[in-house]
């Protein structure tokens, strides 16, 4: 028997929508993680509304917040982390600046637009998920898998959307990698600074800056396209030296996958 492997390239929600329904036998996609990474327009599609127009998407369409009342994702009433009180209610804050927590998350813009915009965009990266979701599940067979690449802050909205979808969500899987490191508070020079204490400087590296993240790689120091010179130091004062190496975020050691399929 003939095999025939054929590559397209293109939009991926367009080129699904010339297929047959039922053709395909397995989905495996890495999909933008919706985290607004440096603030690229490519992990933020819903900017430009890309993949928002599929078929399916309207009758499935998810709520924008409303502080007019709860919302089907558990409302919009945000908690001030400095008193605990709500934005509305009877144990509502009173305080002059107030630092509101939506989703686990402080927003740095406490106005009813800003802690709107915070919920907008989790609610329409998970409506675009739908959209080209609802594509894979029209092609796949029945009983067809999905495995979708995802973060660990997002990876639940686009679970839901894959029931939105049609899909049954079958598990939920790790890719775990040794590399990668805090994108926290480095505590120990955090106090360092905080006495105002000058850290010993031991060495200093040269490394090309990764365009795309803006880290520094070491594997080719003498490169000479974008070089910069990173002083390595070591703690000063006494609480910084208890403190090294502790970070305020932990080390993003793994990545999920969710597991679906199309019924049967």
């Amino acid at each position: 028997m003939t095999r025939c492997l054929q590559l397209q390239l293109g939009d991926c929600v367009k080129l699904m929508q010339g297929l047959p329904e039922n053709c395909i036998g397995a989905v495996i996609t890495d999909p933008p993680y919706g985290l607004e990474f440096m603030g690229k327009d490519w992990d933020a599609p819903w900017r430009t509304g890309a993949g928002m127009s599929a078929p399916g998407i309207g009758d499935r369409a998810i709520p924008w917040p409303s502080f007019g009342g709860a919302t089907p994702f558990g409302g919009a009433n945000p908690t001030c982390s400095e008193c605990g009180g709500r934005l509305r209610g009877a144990n509502k804050c009173e305080c002059e600046e107030p630092s509101w927590v939506v989703d686990g998350e402080e927003i740095s813009d406490g106005s009813k637009r800003g802690i709107s915009e915070a919920l907008k965009q989790k609610h329409l990266f998970q409506q675009w998920c739908v959209g080209w979701l609802t594509e894979c599940h029209r092609v796949l067979r029945p009983g067809g898998l999905i495995k979708i690449f995802g973060a660990t802050r997002m990876y639940h909205r686009m679970g839901a959307a894959m029931i939105q979808a049609g899909f049954k969500v079958e598990r939920l899987e790790a890719w775990t990698y040794g590399s990668g490191f805090p994108k926290g508070l480095d505590i120990a020079k955090a106090l360092d600074n905080q006495a105002g204490a000058v850290r010993e400087v031991l060495a200093t590296r040269k490394g090309r800056v990764n365009t795309m993240s803006g880290r520094y790689n070491w594997n080719n120091p003498d490169d000479p396209v974008d070089r910069s010179v990173v002083a390595i130091t070591e703690p000063t004062t006494d609480l910084a030296k208890k403190y090294k190496g502790y970070n305020t975020a932990l080390k993003p050691a793994w990545e999920p996958f969710l597991v679906g399929r199309k019924p049967l």
